[in-house]
């Protein structure tokens, strides 16, 4: 795991991935990060009714050589932020005012994008960046909420000029894949990491030779398998209804940095397209 990652955010994140018996260490650690910090391995995997091996097994899956190496993770994550894991301030209750139910979705929200900050990894951004500026053509796939996402993303990229397409429809989305080579780039958006259609496609495009960049929440889900770039988003566990709003928020957050990352360095190239297309824009206005 980068250290740069938070470790409480990426157990969130790899959670999906993790054995029965791990969930049961993660479940423990999560409840009670600032005690496990004092505890040897032995007290762990008492507390959370698995052995020691477990608890071992499970840090390595974190990418940690030892528990002492998570442990040492572990406090500089909790020293350096004020931790915020009830997720019962943000429940929405017929009794809330309207203020009272604005300041739980914005705050629920804030968290989501904090969570995000924590989970990336700027060396996996950095690959990113650099494969969306050298990428012949930039194919974006994803299914139901995903795809509107990709469609977003899809229009910020083209009004600077670069070729970039994003179908809805399945099988569209399979042909294109088809017909991508190594000069490509494919990005697959999926919350899950395990939508059976995303998967299929990227699994197309890669035989077809194109680079494949996946954002999702999930690390370790299938679409991580696939990826040769992998960039993460926060999600908390959802307390609103209508939990697709704060993925796509997450989702948006992520691909936004990329975008600023991408036209950063290639501004001076792009203004000419960007200028083109804003004034193409602009020329549709009353």
């Amino acid at each position: 795991m980068n250290e740069v990652i938070s470790v409480l955010s990426f157990i969130k994140s790899t959670y999906n991935s993790l054995t029965k018996s791990e969930k049961k260490v993660a479940d423990f650690i999560l409840a009670n990060p600032q005690d496990v910090v004092y505890m040897p391995i032995s007290e762990v995997s008492t507390n959370s009714s698995v052995g020691d091996t477990t608890v071992l097994r499970f840090c390595k899956k974190l990418g940690f050589n030892t528990y002492q190496d998570f442990k040492l993770s572990l406090v500089q994550d909790i020293t350096s932020k004020e931790l915020n894991n009830n997720i019962d301030d943000f429940k929405i209750t017929k009794e809330d005012s309207l203020e009272e139910l604005a300041k739980k979705v914005i705050g629920y929200d804030m968290g989501i994008l904090e969570e995000t900050l924590e989970l990336i990894d700027f060396e996996e951004l950095s690959q990113a960046k650099d494969a969306v500026i050298n990428a012949n053509r930039i194919a974006i796939f994803g299914v139901g909420a995903s795809a509107l996402t990709g469609l977003d993303v899809a229009l910020k990229f083209m009004r600077i000029g670069f070729s970039v397409s994003c179908h809805i429809e399945l099988h569209a989305q399979m042909m294109y894949a088809a017909l991508l080579n190594e000069k490509d780039l494919a990005i697959g958006i999926s919350f899950s990491g395990s939508s059976k259609d995303t998967n299929k496609v990227l699994n197309i495009a890669k035989k077809a030779g194109a680079k494949i960049l996946c954002i999702t929440h999930h690390a370790n889900s299938p679409i991580t398998k696939i990826a040769d770039i992998t960039l993460l988003h926060g999600a908390k566990e959802d307390p609103l209804q209508g939990g697709n709003f704060s993925s796509k928020i997450a989702q948006m957050s992520i691909l936004d940095i990329l975008y600023h990352a991408v036209y950063r360095e290639v501004s001076e190239k792009v203004s000419k397209h960007n200028a083109i297309t804003s004034r193409a824009i602009t020329e549709t206005m009353i």
